[in-house]
């Protein structure tokens, strides 16, 4: 076998194994195992990061601790840990990032 007609060969095997996200209703499914996200705003509330992320389809997120124009930040209250625990969309997402500054 030529190595061109191999090379062609290789690429359409692992072309063929590729998982490809199923879009529903401009979501990517978690299913498919594909990481896309985005750093997103905890404006609001640390637990809102989890509805932005989810309503621009993304299987994770990343979110900053505190201000980086500032050394000190509020440490988070057992109430908004809770939110950010039990918010009804963060079995969408596949993975959370911290960004510590």
């Amino acid at each position: 076998m030529k190595p061109a007609t191999r090379s062609l060969q290789s690429r359409a095997v692992c072309q063929s194994k590729i998982q490809k996200p199923v879009l529903s209703e401009g979501r990517t499914d978690p299913k498919s195992k594909i990481l896309l996200g985005a750093h997103m705003s905890i404006g609001g509330g640390v637990h809102m990061a989890i509805q932005r992320a989810c309503s621009v389809g993304c299987t994770t997120m990343q979110i900053f601790v505190k201000n980086n124009m500032q050394w000190l930040a509020r440490p988070l209250t057992r109430r908004e840990i809770g939110a950010f625990l039990n918010h009804s969309q963060r079995h969408e997402l596949l993975s959370i990032f911290a960004h510590a500054n």
